[in-house]
């Protein structure tokens, strides 16, 4: 097999095409299997790397930051909600700077002195390790029911340390690669970073939403959003701003203001679905590629480093997390116990850390640990991360009471759920008599005890939408969406036969998305229009 040096533009769409093959089969098998996606990820990546089934990948920093930060960035960003942000932008800012700068020294101080790694290499491992990367506990979150109160701060961490993270990351790079910085010229150098970053975000951003208010065709604003996701980033580089601040800002101003101002339901969808995708993709070959390039062989020779910084990195970040709560709370803001807990497990390492360490080049005669050395300890960490704390947040939450599922919702599940199990055994005796199976005066009684049993659980299921409307309402909505999805996917399906053109195919699409926005009618079951371009329908 080539070696790195071998790797060219032909090998490298060879090696991403049989990347996405295998991410995909990942996925599909993951799907059956109770395990985090990026936790099969790595495995997967780990038994492909040791088999040296494919090319191994040389990229460089520039390369890795470029092709995978913007949508892993802009993919976050562009989802959450601007104004909530206010509402919590304390404690994301103490949990976003101080607590990640404090946790990337804990993690320093340790490999420096307990591990014997050159200062500057040792902070650069703690920025590389320091942003968290949520993605999984935010969906454990959604699915335990938990405050959107608490979702939001997890969230919006997440965010802003990324850019912390790398900003220090980039710092910490120079310094390694000869440039002299000195502590006040790091503070200035990262200030400068931090605030150039924001104001070209902000600028872009603007300017992206305000063109995008012009336009009504939803590819060509996602080609747009693709535009200012990679342009901002490298317009903000080429300027000597953080390219990751900005593109973070320039998502939170396009997610919000413009989706608002400037986007039809149609567009807000696709930047919806697209952002998912190619954060997916972009997650998806992290993992793999991480996996490919550690020496998994070594894990073992490294493990006493990796549970160490892993125990520096969560203990530092558990204190600090309950010191910053407790100062929160006494400012008034709210910021329980139970939600330290959670906020201070739920730091997770995944795709960032990855990123970063994929591309780190560390100069000859640095000292310390070899780059691939570095890789497997990062790896490693990252590794034990997924496992320890994505595996066991869910139990956290509950075990918190945290989970707060409406037990309403459950009383009618539960009813549902008998019905549903009723319906069946009336479809089955349906089957057993016309097969011959019963006789007449079995088939009759049992037939009757059911019916009468499936009546009372349906004037149960009435009753009980009437005590309580607004799960009357939640399920209208979901029943609503529903229709609507189908009535999309027909559409889908018409255009494909040959049936709508694709300018009609887009019009009714757009009515359907409006409708799917509101989630309060059906999109073609009210009256027929009066006015359609200027027609009117006799009589």
């Amino acid at each position: 097999m080539e070696g790195a040096e071998g790797f060219t533009a032909a090998v490298g769409v060879e090696v991403v095409a049989e990347l996405l093959v295998i991410a995909t089969a990942v996925a599909l098998v993951v799907r059956r299997v109770r395990i985090p996606y990026t936790v099969a990820l790595v495995l997967v990546g780990l038994g492909v790397g040791f088999s040296h089934l494919l090319h191994p990948v040389g990229l460089s920093t520039d390369v890795i930051l470029l092709v995978f930060l913007p949508p892993l960035l802009f993919e976050g960003t562009a989802a959450m909600d601007l104004a909530t942000l206010r509402a919590r932008w304390l404690e994301v800012l103490v949990l976003a700077l101080p607590v990640t700068l404090l946790c990337a020294g804990a993690v320093a101080a340790t490999l420096h002195w307990g591990f014997g790694y050159p200062w500057l290499v040792a902070l650069l491992m703690g920025a590389i390790l320091s942003p968290t990367d949520p993605v999984s506990v935010l969906a454990i979150l959604r699915e335990t029911g938990v405050s959107k109160r608490l979702a939001h701060v997890v969230d919006g961490e997440s965010c802003f340390n990324d850019g912390v993270g790398v900003v220090l990351f980039l710092i910490l790079t120079r310094a390694l690669g000869g440039d002299e910085v000195t502590a006040g010229g790091a503070v200035k150098l990262f200030t400068v970073e931090v605030a150039g970053g924001l104001a070209v975000g902000a600028v872009l951003g603007v300017a992206a939403s305000l063109l995008l208010k012009q336009l009504d065709d939803h590819l060509l604003e996602v080609m747009i959003s693709v535009a200012l996701a990679y342009g901002t980033y490298v317009l903000a580089e080429r300027l000597h701003v953080s390219g990751v601040i900005a593109v973070v800002a320039a998502g939170l101003i396009v997610g919000s203001w413009g989706r608002e101002v400037a986007m039809s339901p149609t567009t807000r969808l696709a930047l919806s679905h697209f952002w998912e995708v190619a954060a997916f993709i972009a997650n998806s070959l992290l993992f793999l590629l991480v996996g490919i390039a550690v020496e998994s062989a070594r894990l073992g020779e490294f493990a006493l480093t990796i549970a160490a910084v892993f125990a520096a990195l969560t203990g530092a970040r558990f204190v600090l997390v309950h010191l910053v709560g407790l100062v929160l709370a006494r400012a008034g803001r709210e910021f329980p116990p139970a939600w330290r807990h959670v906020i201070a497990w739920a730091g997770l390492r995944g795709s960032i850390p990855i990123a970063l360490a994929l591309g780190v080049v560390l100069p000859a005669g640095v000292g310390g640990p070899t780059q691939a050395e570095l890789l497997t300890v990062v790896f490693g960490v990252v590794l034990v991360s997924l496992l320890a704390q994505g595996l066991t947040v869910k139990p956290l939450i509950v075990r918190l009471g945290l989970a707060a599922h409406d037990p309403r919702e459950r009383e009618l599940e539960r009813l549902a759920g008998q019905r549903l199990a009723l319906v069946a055994a009336g479809d089955r005796l349906d089957e057993l008599s016309k097969t011959g199976q019963l006789p007449p005066a079995l088939e009759q009684e049992l037939r009757t005890e059911i019916d009468a049993r499936a009546g009372e659980l349906q004037a149960a299921i009435e009753a009980f939408l009437q005590a309580h409307p607004e799960l009357s309402r939640s399920r209208r909505d979901d029943t609503v969406r529903a229709l609507l999805l189908a009535e999309r996917a027909a559409l889908d399906t018409a255009c494909a036969r040959g049936l709508l053109s694709q300018e009609t195919l887009e019009a009714l699409h757009a009515q359907v998305d409006v409708a799917l926005e509101r989630a309060d009618m059906v999109a073609f079951s009210g009256p027929a229009p009066t006015d359609v371009g200027g027609l009117t329908p006799p009589g």
